[in-house]
């Protein structure tokens, strides 16, 4: 927490860093947020993290202080010190009201090596109507880099079963081109365990022709798994004399059991849609859900995008937009799946800004802002 003492939450300011977890080599969005009573029209933060783990490529105001032609930024109001690992975000706003969000600013980050990162607030003061700078706090944030898991493709649909044998059951269809997590090895060698989605877990040949595989394997665990027992086979029983056969009562309609509903439901498609390896219009088509037919929910992106990870009939797994689906139950419940990365096509790539780069300008004038569009990695 950053100065004061805690006093009712009517008239208190708070600004929060997130907690995010990213691959080596990943550059991702981190979103400073802030909670105020009323508006408040300006803000000078200084955040700290570790640049043995964590790059910062570029920052930029959010869209809390309303639209960019609003928005005033002071002399070095972006500013970098990268032998430091600090980086300060000051601006204010000329407007009455708040935008629509509450991202106060935004800092572009890459993953260098594995190891946490404290995002750690040593200068805040924000102003406004109702604001108390004793009554101003920051809650820090952390950003976890970790080594980019081994990861398993196919160049065609391939089968995926719930054992490392082709005894066990199918489970479902791997689409081409989609990043699986591998996290284990059959003692044999000859398959890979991945990760379907959040606590389904399925086996793939890995000597098929269609497996292509990266990362470092000698880090994956060897599994043992039982081997799957054929069922016994009958004896035959002796063959009984033939008897007298009474005239047959009326047959009992058999009761149907009905199929049992997934763990998440079903979204049922709006129109014609297209099924993507990924989360975003920039993925390959996998498949289509024709209007209103349906496909079981197996989770939702966790990049925040709004596309479901489905299961088609046929077996296949896929992501599917919200906007072209009907989904009935609360999306909030459902488990938060990685994503493929994105094609290198859509990944932001931002000049990194240093000190001098800054246009230095007179207090309350104003300097052009770095654009930053998060949607970038939505569609």
């Amino acid at each position: 927490m950053i100065a004061g003492v805690w006093a009712n939450a009517q008239t208190s300011v708070t600004v929060t860093l997130p907690d995010r977890t990213i691959l080596q080599g990943e550059t991702v969005f981190l979103e400073g947020r802030i909670v105020c009573p009323g508006f408040c029209s300006s803000f000078d933060i200084t955040v700290q993290y570790d640049r043995s783990v964590l790059r910062v490529e570029n920052a930029a105001v959010g869209g809390y202080l309303g639209a960019p032609e609003v928005v005033t930024l002071p002399a070095n109001g972006i500013l970098f010190d990268f032998a430091s690992g600090l980086v300060r975000v000051a601006a204010s706003s000329s407007a009455d009201v708040p935008g629509d969000t509450d991202v106060l600013f935004l800092l572009v980050v890459t993953g260098l090596n594995p190891g946490v990162s404290p995002l750690r607030i040593i200068n805040l003061q924000v102003n406004g109507s109702l604001v108390d700078q004793t009554q101003v706090f920051g809650d820090d944030g952390s950003v976890t880099v970790r080594t980019p898991p081994p990861l398993l493709r196919v160049t065609r649909a391939l089968e995926v079963r719930s054992g490392p044998s082709t005894l066990f059951e199918p489970l479902a269809m791997l689409p081409p081109d989609t990043p699986f997590e591998i996290i284990g090895i059959s003692a044999d060698g000859a398959w890979f365990q991945i990760t379907l989605a959040e606590s389904v877990q399925g086996w793939v040949a890995a000597g098929s022709p269609f497996v292509q595989t990266s990362g470092d394997l000698a880090r994956v665990p060897f599994v043992t798994t039982p081997t799957p027992s054929p069922s016994r086979t009958p004896r035959p029983s002796r063959t009984p004399r033939p008897t007298i056969t009474p005239t047959p009562s009326q047959t009992e309609t058999p009761t149907i059991t009905p199929t049992p509903e997934p763990q998440f439901g079903f979204v049922v498609s709006t129109a014609n849609a297209n099924v993507r390896s990924g989360d975003g219009v920039d993925f390959s088509v996998i498949g289509t859900l024709p209007a209103g037919s349906r496909a079981i929910v197996l989770g939702i992106s966790s990049r925040r995008t709004d596309w479901f990870f489905i299961q088609l009939a046929d077996g296949r797994l896929g992501w599917i937009s919200s906007t072209v689906v009907n989904y009935d139950r609360d999306i909030s419940a459902l488990p938060q799946i990685s994503p493929p990365v994105p094609p290198a096509s859509i990944i932001p790539t931002l000049p990194p800004l240093t000190a001098t780069e800054v246009t230095a300008t007179a207090e309350g004038t104003s300097a052009p802002l770095p654009t930053i569009d998060p949607s970038a990695t939505a569609t």
